[in-house]
């Protein structure tokens, strides 16, 4: 059986439905650590696309080892995602 794909938002409005995601949004563009270091659609859409990967692949840890280590962020990025 074929899992859907996750597939990316294209305006970041879409997520902003709720005051968890409002927070995350200031966080990423007003906000200490996090400001400048993630566009926000860019941010919810890997941390949506990783969570489905994860799910998808709940069983297999070593996949989602390996996949994990290959995500392309650097320094904070990977620190703080």
């Amino acid at each position: 059986m074929d899992e859907e794909k996750f597939i990316p938002v294209t305006d970041v409005e879409e997520y902003l439905t709720d005051s968890y995601h409002i927070d995350i949004y200031e966080e990423l563009t007003e906000g200490s650590d996090l400001k400048g270091l993630f566009r926000p659609l860019e941010f919810f859409n890997l941390l949506y696309g990783e969570l489905h990967f994860f799910k998808v692949n709940a069983e297999n840890y070593l996949n989602i080892k390996r996949h994990f280590s290959k995500l392309s962020l650097v320094g904070e990025q990977r620190f703080y995602f």
